[in-house]
């Protein structure tokens, strides 16, 4: 191996100490800024406290016995187990783990995309500068408390694994696609498809090529029999169709379509994986895979911000071949001695572990103006029944008031509240309640129908007008009301309990 310069071996170093640093300064408070993570959280507890996988719905006042498909029961079990033995430590823990998965994962797609191109096996530029970018990247975007964190590298992992299958297939990288399909089935079942449409793209390639054995038909069974073998069998693997074919999907902002007009990186990326993927595709002969992958991916990129992850996830396997249209700079005379994987990996983890060290003893609290801390500590020292209460309160703050112990109305499960039999006031299911009560002229209705032990409501926005529906209704609701119990940061309580009946 050719020997290192001196000039070489300093801006290795320079390389290094960046590339540690953009992994010691990922913010933990930034993976916690979801609401959905508090009602993870609490189904994880829930099913340890009982023992058993929950099929039904809990902590609502929407009705008993709501049938829920347990799509991200192994993600909710691993997150209620670190948040009792450790606290937002413990998930800070499992959120570093997960940037270390994805990560590895990322680094081994454009070394085997450069195989499958017959070039050098890294490029310092990959490993150095779009690695560690991307990663920067994808962590403040889409790295919340929530199983799309675990998934994002499993499916990373099986299309690493897919692609090596590709060029040498037998019996062990059959299995570790099952595997894999088995550990994705359990922590995040409706992100499922995404590996099966892989395998089918590949499938199809292999057929066009003239290559499919019987290792396919053995890889393809494992990948399928992984699939199914998840807490909530086959109705979780077509949990998507659920969310699809449901209008109320659209009503949450991440199933809807990127704003790339206001929204430069996100357009960027787009433009950036189009021409990566053209030039890819200029190869000859054509490698079918890519130019399926791009497809797949460009659809699910434009279908909504959730999956617009899936096409930054993949940005890496066509750039990784693109990057040597570039004249290497003259340091750069011997690449392979920098990037090999025993070097980037130990970076890495040192990254992760400085990062981890310092938020280990830090006590986190939760922003009181995001949501309502202060009023459930308030709601909670009031209430004297023993029972949970029932707090009635916008949808994105269902899964806190539920986290610190209230019953709310619907929570982020979405297809347990979106059923008939939870239909009342206005003809709207419990998930339109939780949500349209507070985006209506109907609050009031809400409240004399499902009959809440509290009411929070947030503060108005200042930067809405005086004629804006919020500020109309919180007058309304004074008015019928009285003056509020509690003022927070977050907003209003009012305790309806003395109201009984003529609510």
């Amino acid at each position: 191996m050719q020997t290192l310069s001196r000039q070489q071996n300093i801006v290795f170093l320079l390389f290094a100490v960046v590339f540690v640093s953009v992994f010691i300064f990922l913010d933990a408070g930034s993976s916690r800024n979801d609401p959905d993570t508090f009602w993870h959280i609490e189904l994880g507890k829930e099913m340890l406290r009982q023992g058993k996988v929950l099929d039904t719905a809990i902590h609502t006042f929407a009705g008993d016995n709501l049938p829920y498909v347990p799509h991200e029961a192994g993600f909710q079990l691993i997150a209620g187990a670190l948040y009792e033995a450790g606290g937002w430590a413990g998930l800070h823990l499992l959120t570093l783990l997960s940037v270390f998965m994805l990560t590895w994962g990322l680094y081994r797609l454009m070394e085997v995309s450069r195989q499958e191109a017959d070039l050098p096996r890294m490029h310092p530029l990959l490993g150095f500068l779009v690695l560690p970018c991307l990663v920067f990247f994808v962590y403040y975007a889409y790295f919340n408390i929530r199983p799309q964190m675990i998934s994002a590298g499993l499916v990373v992992w099986f299309a690493v694994w897919l692609r090596r299958f590709a060029m040498g297939a037998d019996v062990r990288k059959a299995a570790a696609l099952g595997i894999i399909s088995l550990i994705l089935a359990n922590v995040h079942t409706g992100v499922w498809p995404v590996i099966a449409v892989l395998l089918g793209m590949q499938t199809a390639e292999r057929i066009w090529l003239k290559k499919l054995n019987r290792y396919d038909a053995i890889a393809m069974l494992l990948v399928v029999l992984g699939g199914l073998a998840n807490f909530g069998g086959w109705k979780s693997l077509t949990y998507f169709v659920t969310l699809s074919d449901s209008p109320f999907t659209a009503l949450i902002l991440e199933w809807r379509p990127v704003a790339f007009s206001s929204n430069f990186p996100a357009f960027a990326i787009v433009v950036l994986f189009i021409l990566c993927a053209m030039y890819s595709l200029r190869d000859k002969p054509l490698r079918p895979f890519r130019l399926m992958l791009f497809i797949g991916m460009m659809y699910l990129g434009l279908a909504s911000y959730k999956q617009f992850l899936f096409l930054i996830l993949f940005l890496p396997y066509y750039l990784a071949v693109v990057v040597d249209r570039f004249k290497r700079l003259a340091v750069f005379r011997n690449p392979e001695a920098y990037t090999r994987i025993k070097v980037v990996l130990p970076l890495l983890a040192l990254g992760l572990m400085i990062n981890f060290s310092t938020e280990m003893f830090a006590k986190y609290e939760q922003p009181v103006t995001q949501y309502p801390v202060e009023e459930m500590d308030y709601i909670l020292k009031m209430n004297d029944s023993g029972k949970r209460p029932k707090v009635l309160s916008t949808y994105d703050a269902s899964g806190y008031v539920m986290f610190r112990g209230g019953d709310v109305l619907a929570d982020g499960r979405f297809d347990p509240f979106i059923l008939d039999s939870t239909k009342g006031v206005q003809g709207w299911t419990a998930f339109e309640r939780s949500y349209n009560g507070f985006r209506s002229g109907y609050l009031m209705d809400v409240i004399r129908a499902d009959r809440p032990d509290f009411l929070i409501l947030p503060l108005s926005d200042p930067k809405e007008t005086v004629n804006s529906l919020k500020k109309v209704e919180q007058e309304d609701v004074r008015k019928q009301l009285r003056e509020p119990d509690f003022t927070g940061s977050f907003g209003e309580v009012w305790d309806l309990r003395a109201f009984g009946g003529d609510r």
